[in-house]
């Protein structure tokens, strides 16, 4: 009667809602938990000590004994009672897309023939693998333009970097070219451009060189003839591109995985883009980052044919690096090793306007 007791309460228990714990109560729903599991344990020994009975080697094998459950049923808590491993130590891999950036550039000073004249808005994609140590790391980069005067312009960079320790300090040496395109109000520049870069945790130096591909100069003519009598007037605009090369030398006066700010200065170079003149200046920047998510710069050019200019660029990024590795193999924070190329990336056009007459 008391075993007739005791198995009645157990299906009882193994019978109420397991769905809501609130409702049956911690206690009964652990011990609901322990008789499911127990029944299951159970079934299974039995199995095995049935197939062992068919068997030829029926007294050869030794049959599952009490013993076996309880060391199971031990054996599972000490495993759900093992703290969870390190984020840092499992090896997950994040997405290829390692970077979504938009950037808006605004110009001020200058003169209306200024090569850096134009302001545009700007949307890329980094693309690439995880970073592991001694192995290159290939980076896609791809954006988009579309400049305040309607027009649009197109960049697909690929650059590779190399990581290597020195003096127990994580450094990546890269090389990088890249395909231009620009669409201007005479027709359309194409450009390709080569380029190698240093970075550490603490400086960054990159230089650049440009080479125009196809049209280096376009031009239009408007022919303004309504006049009383034989008089024509002729308003000329050409566009041109020409040879360049760009360097740059940075470093972070701090740098963190939360906020940075980064000082750099570089000449540039660009050959006969005023017709008869070169252009060579320098460049001086400053840009504060916040979070990976937010960055800022403010950029002063100075030239011999445009004299003092300045640029102000805003950009919202979107750290897809995030969503892999909380910190990769290396002492450069994530956002130097997945950023995008940076070099002159709106193709430098040179403007001249004339008018002609005939009187």
């Amino acid at each position: 009667m008391r075993l007739t007791y005791k198995f009645i309460l157990f299906f009882f228990l193994c019978a109420l809602p397991i769905n809501n714990p609130r409702k049956t109560g911690r206690v009964i729903y652990e011990i609901q938990n322990f008789f499911s599991e127990s029944i299951l344990r159970l079934a299974s020994i039995f199995q095995v000590a049935l197939q062992e009975e068919t068997s030829e080697d029926l007294y050869d094998e030794p049959v599952a004994s009490a013993s076996d459950f309880f060391s199971y049923s031990l054996q599972k808590e000490e495993l759900v009672q093992e703290d969870p491993p390190h984020p840092e130590e499992l090896d997950i891999r994040s997405s290829i897309f390692k970077l979504i950036t938009i950037r808006n550039i605004t110009n001020f000073g200058g003169s209306c023939c200024d090569v850096f004249d134009d302001n545009y808005t700007s949307f890329g994609f980094t693309i690439g693998p995880d970073l592991h140590p001694e192995t290159p790391l290939p980076l896609l980069d791809l954006r988009g333009y579309r400049f305040m005067n309607e027009r649009y312009g197109l960049i697909g960079g690929l650059a590779v970097r190399f990581p290597f320790n020195t003096f127990d300090d994580c450094q990546l040496v890269g090389i990088n070219t890249a395909y231009q395109y620009r669409a201007t109000f005479n027709g359309k520049f194409h450009q390709v451009s080569v380029g190698i870069e240093y970075l550490t945790k603490l400086l960054e130096f990159r230089a650049h060189a440009y080479v125009p591909l196809g049209a280096t100069e376009l031009c239009s003519t408007c022919i303004f003839d309504d006049y009383a009598g034989d008089y024509i007037v002729n308003y000329n605009f050409t566009e041109k591109v020409s040879y360049a090369f760009s360097a740059e030398l940075g470093g972070y006066l701090y740098n963190s995985d939360l906020f940075s700010i980064y000082f750099a200065a570089g000449p540039y170079h660009i050959y006969a883009i005023d017709y008869e003149n070169d252009e060579t200046g320098l460049e001086v920047l400053l840009k504060p980052r916040y979070e990976d998510i937010l960055s800022g710069e403010i950029k002063y050019r100075y030239d011999s044919l445009f004299h003092s200019k300045w640029q102000a660029e805003i950009s919202f990024h979107v750290p897809l690096y995030r969503t892999g590795r909380k910190k990769e193999p290396c002492s450069i924070p994530n956002f130097q090793i997945y950023q995008p190329l940076r070099f002159i990336d709106a193709i430098p056009i040179g403007k001249k306007k004339c008018w002609e007459t005939n009187y």
